[in-house]
């Protein structure tokens, strides 16, 4: 019994050694099979490509075999990013992939010959390219060339041949409309055709759903907001030519200018405003913060007009930087005029006095101060008058008593006459003393009387300077188009 299971389990052995060898082998012949048919392919993709580029093929001839045939070259162009939009220069940096299926007469073969092979991919060097260029292009289109001459071609076996999409970043031109920076939308296109045929020898055509057009692979621009892409044909009829314009939309992303060029503007205009409420006799320290802030805005302008190219037409910004410098001249000029007229001694004209304090002050809800004018001490004492009829009454006493008091009488007139002299030098100065007094008063009067025209003009141009800022603020927002205002930019291409 042992001999007899030691036989069946070598048999058994046996069969599953053979087994696995047989699996071995299927694997080899498979194998064998596969590398057989790569060779097979090789040779008669190598094959192919002898006999489709041979001496008979030339890449710089159309392949038509009618020469009054056109080519229709098929063209689709994925939008990647818009780098950058050079408002100075007016040039469109944008990076994009341009895709071209046309038919080549020449590429055909038969499948069945050649392995049953129905495309096969070539360098594009080796076969005819369309010379589709960028019409509009603000550089020298070698990038382009490169980049169609290094990309590869698939060529079916029915003669059609696509060109694997080439990754391109050009320069266009792009004229800037600066009226309504930094609100403003622009519109550039990216205009393709044949530099050297005309439509009757190779006739563009927009390929694809969207026509021609693909925006799956978009990303986002920190600068500019793309609203549309769309395409269009135009036909030049003069030069029989027709070119495929792709139009780009574009808005930009106000965010960063705002914050950087209008909201400055805005806090020094309300600096002004601020200076107006200091004291008038202040005013040579408003005339300092004045000119400080004048220097600024022009700083600001400067760096605005360095990012605007030069344009007949005047941005609604610039006009508010001009607006608000206008703004800070009057300032100027007023607080100077307020400097002057605080420290004026004369007496305020009767005009003057009617339209500031009964018109102005109204205006401005400004109560003067009631300041009457101080009165005049205009009266003079009359002691010489007294001495006279004190002498009148010696005279009667000198004709009561006789002679004998004429000596004594003499003598006392002489001593009144004495007193008198000095009377009237001390009422002289007494009145010159009162004049000066009076001079002094009335300065002191005039002088505040001007101090108060220079608070009631300070407050009127508070006032009138706030009224005039909010109304250039306004106007400025309201002249900038509304749909860039309030776009949500969240959500592109969409």
């Amino acid at each position: 019994r042992v001999h007899g299971a030691t036989s069946r389990t070598s048999e058994s052995m046996d069969e599953g050694a053979s087994g696995q060898f047989d699996v071995l082998k299927n694997i080899d012949d498979k194998g064998l099979d596969d590398d057989n048919k790569t060779k097979e392919d090789t040779k008669s993709e190598k094959a192919l490509a002898d006999k489709l580029f041979g001496i008979d093929y030339r890449k710089d001839v159309r392949p038509v075999r009618n020469t009054s045939s056109a080519i229709y070259v098929k063209l689709k162009i994925y939008i990647i990013q818009i780098v950058k939009l050079e408002e100075k220069d007016q040039i469109l940096t944008a990076n994009y992939w341009l895709e071209m299926h046309w038919n080549d007469e020449f590429l055909v073969w038969d499948p069945k010959k050649y392995g049953n092979l129905e495309k096969i991919k070539v360098s594009a060097s080796k076969i005819w390219l369309p010379d589709i260029t960028l019409y509009n292009q603000a550089a020298p289109d070698n990038i382009m060339i490169e980049n169609r001459l290094a990309s590869t071609a698939i060529v079916k076996s029915n003669g059609s041949v696509e060109l694997w999409p080439m990754p391109l970043i050009t320069k266009s031109n792009c004229p800037i409309t600066v009226q309504y920076f930094p609100f403003d939308k622009q519109r550039c296109e990216l205009r393709f055709s044949s530099w050297a045929y005309d439509s009757s020898e190779v006739k563009v055509i927009r390929y694809g759903d969207k026509n021609g057009l693909d925006t799956s692979y978009y990303t986002p621009s920190s600068e500019w907001f793309v609203n549309a892409i769309h395409s269009f044909i135009h036909k030049q009829h003069r030069n029989n030519r027709e070119i495929i314009c792709y139009a780009i939309n574009l808005s930009r992303r106000s965010v960063f200018i705002t914050f950087n060029l209008i909201v400055p503007c805005g806090m020094l205009t309300a600096v002004i405003i601020a200076c107006q409420y200091l004291p008038c006799n202040y005013a040579l320290t408003k005339v300092k913060i004045i000119v400080s802030l004048f220097m600024a805005m022009a700083i600001f302008l400067m760096l605005l007009s360095q990012v605007l190219p030069g344009s007949s037409t005047i941005p609604l910004l610039c006009l508010y930087y001009a607006s608000n410098i206008t703004l800070i001249l009057v300032a100027t000029l007023f607080n100077v005029i307020v400097l002057n007229i605080t420290n004026l001694t004369l007496p305020v004209p009767e005009w003057v006095s009617v339209f500031i304090f009964y018109y102005l002050a109204r205006v401005t809800f400004y109560v003067p101060k009631s300041n009457p004018k101080p009165p005049r001490n205009t009266t003079k004492p009359s002691l010489s008058v007294k001495l006279n009829e004190t002498l009148y009454d010696n005279n009667d006493v000198k004709g009561s008593f006789g002679m004998n008091a004429t000596s004594a009488m003499f003598k006392s007139r002489k001593r009144l006459f004495l007193l008198q002299n000095m009377m009237d030098e001390i009422l002289s100065q007494l009145e010159r003393a009162n004049a000066k007094r009076n001079r002094k008063r009335d300065r002191m009067h005039c002088a505040m009387e001007w101090r108060e025209v220079g608070v009631i003009v300070d407050r009127f141009l508070l006032v009138l300077f706030t009224i005039i800022a909010g109304v250039l603020t306004a106007i400025l927002f309201a002249r900038f188009p509304s749909e860039v205002l309030f776009q949500d930019q969240s959500k592109e291409l969409s």
